[in-house]
């Protein structure tokens, strides 16, 4: 009762279903906007969401659960649209960020050159691919100034799990520890490493109850960091560092 199913990417296999109850997934949304807000998403800003919506895929509707906890203005674009409605609508409202998968964020940038279109983007905001240093050289090729963050790092399965402040870049997070218990394992022994070292990404979701995620594999190499940062929080932060 009142819950939703999503399906995982399948990047690693075949999809795979995951429920949420609907308690739950507010706390994984509300969890997004506090992400891309902590990253300095806030007012004044209108965030035109462009990820792909349907198939039981979460980011669209995440996205668009997440942004009211934030104080920016949403503009649910999406991406089913030709490339040239949709950066017109960038320039109508004026866009301030851009969230999307990298490849498709790409192709907008592209198209906003093609069709001169001028908007005042300050974020752009990322999941689901990792953009690359010659990628996020044309983001700012294209909108001079433009700051480039992960949305969050989340999966379907264990939700929202960390979140980049203004400092953070590449994979490096802050991790929501009200949220998630993260251990970074030896792969071979299944033991933790030491901190700084490399390991396996594995969470177990603290408030996750009708379907639990208990040492749950996330695929992705990485390590603690210990230093602080400069942005004064103190959630601990971690790097990811590639796929296993």
């Amino acid at each position: 009762e009142k819950g939703i199913y999503f399906a995982s990417g399948g990047s690693t296999g075949a999809p795979k279903y995951i429920f949420y109850d609907a308690a739950e997934y507010e706390r994984v949304c509300m969890n997004l906007g506090r992400a891309m807000e902590n990253a300095g998403l806030g007012k004044g800003d209108r965030a035109a969401n462009l990820f792909v919506a349907g198939n039981l895929w979460s980011s669209f509707l995440s996205v668009e659960k997440g942004l009211p906890y934030t104080a920016a203005v949403s503009v649910p674009v999406g991406s089913a649209m030709p490339m040239e409605s949709i950066v017109k609508y960038l320039a109508e409202f004026d866009v301030t960020a851009i969230i999307g998968l990298p490849s498709f964020l790409l192709k907008v940038a592209e198209a906003a050159v093609n069709h001169k279109v001028k908007t005042p983007l300050r974020y752009i905001f990322y999941g689901g691919e990792y953009v690359g240093p010659g990628m996020a050289d044309y983001f700012r090729q294209v909108f001079p100034g433009v700051r480039i963050h992960s949305a969050a790092y989340a999966t379907v399965d264990a939700g929202t799990i960390g979140y980049q402040c203004p400092h953070c870049s590449g994979g490096t997070h802050h991790l929501f520890a009200d949220e998630h218990y993260l251990e970074i394992l030896d792969p071979e022994t299944g033991l933790p490493v030491p901190d700084g070292q490399i390991g396996e990404l594995v969470t177990t979701v603290l408030n996750k109850r009708h379907m639990p995620i208990i040492r749950f594999k996330l695929g992705d190499l990485g390590r603690f960091i210990n230093t602080p940062c400069p942005c004064g929080r103190r959630d601990r932060r971690f790097e990811i560092l590639g796929r296993c």
